[in-house]
C-alpha cells in the first residue's frame, strides 16, 4: 500500500502488520496514536537519535543483555524462550510415569 506521510492514519494499519511478531522498533520519531497502537500490539517503541547506526544499536542491546535487561527486553526473552529441555526429567525426578 501507499505508506508516505501525509497524515492519514489508515496508513499506519500496513506498517503495523509489518511489525508482526517484533518484540521492539527502534524509530527517530513517532506520534503518540502511534505509540499508543505499538504498544496495544505488544510492541516496545524505542527512539533514537538521527545518525546513530545498526551497529550502536546492537552494542547497546548487547550491553543491555550482559548488564541485565530492562523490563521491555526481560519480557520479549521470556516471550520467546521455549520450554524447558529438562522438564521432563524434572517430571520423571518427581515421580511421574508414562
Amino acid at each position: 500500500g501507499e505508506l508516505a506521510q501525509d497524515g492519514n492514519e489508515d496508513k499506519l494499519s500496513v506498517k503495523l502488520q509489518l511489525l508482526d511478531g517484533c518484540a521492539a522498533v527502534y524509530c527517530q520519531a513517532v506520534g503518540a496514536s502511534a505509540i499508543k497502537q505499538i504498544i496495544s500490539q505488544g510492541i516496545q517503541p524505542i527512539k533514537v537519535h538521527e545518525g546513530c547506526t545498526i551497529e550502536q544499536l546492537i552494542a547497546d542491546l548487547q550491553n543491555e543483555m550482559k548488564s541485565g535487561p530492562s523490563s521491555w527486553l526481560a519480557k520479549a526473552i521470556s516471550q520467546n524462550k521455549g520450554p524447558d529441555p529438562m522438564r521432563f526429567d524434572e517430571m520423571e525426578n518427581e515421580g511421574w510415569q508414562e
